[in-house]
């Protein structure tokens, strides 16, 4: 399950290093989010060997839902990109990309199991 975890600690880091070079902050604000991601990996490999096993047949359910909702994100926002490209309005890329990121979390908190393993 922690395989999960290191990912979504990954895209985290992308994504606030992605908002941080649009906010005309210092390039050294860059580094933390990196940083942070590292602290939290760090505490989780620290103190969730606690958690409770995931069974393989869920491990495997859980995994194959985030990667359909990751990849339907990824596709929604390729296909954003060149509309909104093709329609001249690049500065409304950042939104739709939000937008479309903050969608792809509806399927994952309908269907992800809440610690019923």
């Amino acid at each position: 399950m922690l395989k999960g975890f290191y990912v979504l600690n990954f895209f985290a880091a992308v994504w606030a290093i992605f908002g941080l070079s649009n906010a005309n902050l210092s390039d050294w604000s860059l580094i933390i989010p990196p940083l942070m991601s590292g602290m939290i990996i760090i505490y989780a490999k620290r103190n969730l060997g606690t958690l409770p096993d995931v069974p393989p047949t869920k491990a495997r359910r859980i995994a194959r839902l985030v990667a359909r909702c990751s990849g339907a994100e990824g596709i929604a926002i390729l296909i954003a990109v060149g509309v909104l490209n093709i329609l001249g309005r690049p500065f409304l890329i950042v939104p739709a990309v939000g937008i479309i990121v903050g969608l792809h979390f509806f399927p994952l908190a309908r269907y992800l199991p809440e610690h019923d393993y």
